[in-house]
C-alpha cells in the first residue's frame, strides 16, 4: 500500500499488508521519478482508492493492470481509458466501502468483507497503572477529542459537559487523541487532578490505541479514524457527524453484512454496535467543509449539538 509519509502508523502492522510505501503529500519532481523508476509495472494489479490525477497516474504505471473510481465527466476520460477497469466515483450516495468493493467486485467476488483492526499492544506498565490508578480498567469510556480538521471539532465545553456526566454514572473516562495544536488542552487541564480520568492525548501508538479501545466499555468521537476503528473492533460506538456524509462516511458496523451503505443521510441513527448523532439544522449535511467550506472552518451544526443528544441519543431508525 502507498500512502502518505506520515499516514502510515495506522496501517504499518496490518496483517494483510505485507509492505507499506510512503512518499510525501508534496513530493518534489525527482521524488516522482525515484519512485516511478523502482515500481514501473512491478505489479500485476494495481489499485487507485482516489480519483485524483497522481493516484491513477500511478496505479497505470505500476501495475500490468490497473483498477479504479473516476469522475464522470469529459476532463475525466483519459483516465477510464488509461484503467483497465474503473467505476464511477460517487462521493454522495454510496458509502466509500461499497464504491471501493466494486471497483475490484472480480478479483474478490460479491461478499464485501468489513474494516479490520491493525493487531494491538499492551500498554507500558506505567501506561497501564494509570488504567489501574482510575478504577476504571474494563469500565470506563473514551473520549477521543480530535478528528483531523476543525470543521469536524464538536467544542471543549461540550467534550467537559460529557465527562461530566459519565463520572456521574461512575463511569470511568480515558482520553484519547492527537493534539499537536494544543486545541483541547482546556480538556486536559481540567481534569489533571481527577483519578477517574486518564490522560493518553499524544501518548499511544495505533498498536496500543487497539488496546485500550478494546478493554473499554464505550466510544465517543468525531468523523475521524479512529471512530472508525472503534465501530470495526465491535465497541459501543458513538460517532458525532456534523457537515460529513454518513452515506458515505460512516463508520461500518461490526458484523453488518448489507451490500449498500447502512446509513441514510439525515437523522441520529443506530445500526449494531455504531450509532451515529447528526448535529441539527436543515443544511445538515451541507457536505461542505464547515460553515466557511474550508478545512479550518468552524460548523454551526456541532456547536449547537447539545450534550443530552449524545448521551442520550433519541434516534429516527434503529437496525440491530
Amino acid at each position: 500500500m502507498l500512502v502518505f509519509s506520515g499516514t502510515d502508523s495506522i496501517i504499518r502492522n496490518n496483517r494483510d499488508l505485507d509492505t507499506v510505501l510512503t512518499i510525501p503529500e508534496r513530493p518534489s519532481f525527482g521524488q516522482h521519478i525515484k519512485l516511478i523508476s523502482r515500481f514501473y509495472r512491478r505489479y500485476d494489479i494495481a489499485v487507485s482508492l482516489l480519483p485524483g490525477d497522481r493516484p491513477v497516474l500511478y496505479s497505470w504505471l505500476f501495475g500490468l493492470r490497473s483498477y479504479g473510481p473516476v469522475v464522470s465527466g469529459v476532463k475525466h476520460l483519459w483516465k477510464r481509458i488509461l484503467l483497465s477497469k474503473s467505476c464511477g466515483f460517487d462521493g454522495h450516495h454510496r458509502h466509500t466501502l461499497t464504491m471501493y468493493h466494486e471497483v475490484v467486485i472480480d478479483l474478490v467476488g460479491d461478499h464485501i468483507p468489513g474494516p479490520s483492526a491493525p493487531n494491538e499492544k499492551v500498554l507500558a506498565s506505567h501506561l497501564l497503572d494509570k488504567l489501574r490508578q482510575c478504577n476504571a480498567e474494563g469500565n470506563y469510556a473514551i473520549i477521543h477529542l480530535t478528528p483531523k480538521f476543525r470543521y469536524k471539532e464538536w467544542p471543549s465545553d461540550k467534550w467537559c459537559a460529557l465527562i461530566d456526566r459519565l463520572l456521574a454514572s461512575e463511569s470511568g473516562v480515558v482520553i484519547t487523541g492527537l493534539d499537536e495544536g494544543k486545541r483541547f488542552s482546556d480538556v486536559m487541564k481540567r481534569y489533571d487532578s481527577d483519578d477517574r480520568v486518564v490522560n493518553l492525548v499524544d501518548q499511544l501508538s495505533i498498536e496500543e490505541l487497539v488496546f485500550v479501545l478494546k478493554q473499554g466499555r464505550r466510544f465517543f468521537g468525531t468523523d475521524t479514524a479512529v471512530t472508525h476503528l472503534a465501530a470495526a473492533l465491535g465497541i459501543s460506538t458513538v460517532a458525532i457527524f456534523g457537515p460529513s456524509s454518513p452515506v458515505v462516511w460512516g463508520p461500518w458496523p461490526s458484523g453488518y453484512s448489507g451490500k449498500i451503505t447502512p446509513w441514510r443521510q439525515r437523522g441520529t441513527q443506530r445500526v449494531g454496535n455504531v450509532t451515529i448523532v447528526q448535529g441539527s439544522g436543515d443544511c445538515v449535511p451541507c457536505l461542505e467543509e464547515g460553515c466557511f467550506k474550508h478545512i479550518s472552518s468552524e460548523s454551526d451544526c456541532l456547536k449547537n449539538l447539545a450534550v443530552i443528544d449524545v448521551v442520550k441519543p433519541k434516534t429516527t431508525r434503529t437496525i440491530n
